[in-house]
């Protein structure tokens, strides 16, 4: 459960993050690279320094979420093997 939770988090994150990209791109600031004056312009600039902000927040949340999700599909796995050895272990012992 936890895990679906966190694919539907990182769908909405990606969208997140490509819809300040683009209003970002549209703004002309591109990339992750900006210049301290464009975000001196009054409130523009500052209205500029916030979704700039936003983008970079989403993308670390982005990254944390996928490693989180990442890590428990990893212990998944590894509980359904130690599971799996866990029965035939069983069975071999019940069968003598």
């Amino acid at each position: 459960m936890r895990i679906g939770a966190n694919i539907f988090s990182l769908i909405v994150l990606a969208l997140l993050i490509q819809g300040h990209s683009a209003w970002l791109n549209q703004m002309g600031v591109h990339g992750f690279a900006f210049a301290s004056e464009q975000f001196s312009q009054g409130p523009a600039g500052l209205q500029l320094l916030v979704m700039a902000s936003f983008r970079i927040a989403f993308f670390v949340a982005f990254v944390v979420t996928t490693i989180e999700t990442f890590m428990m599909v990893v212990q998944l796995i590894r509980a359904g093997r130690n599971d799996s050895l866990l029965r035939i272990t069983t069975l071999g012992v019940m069968s003598k």
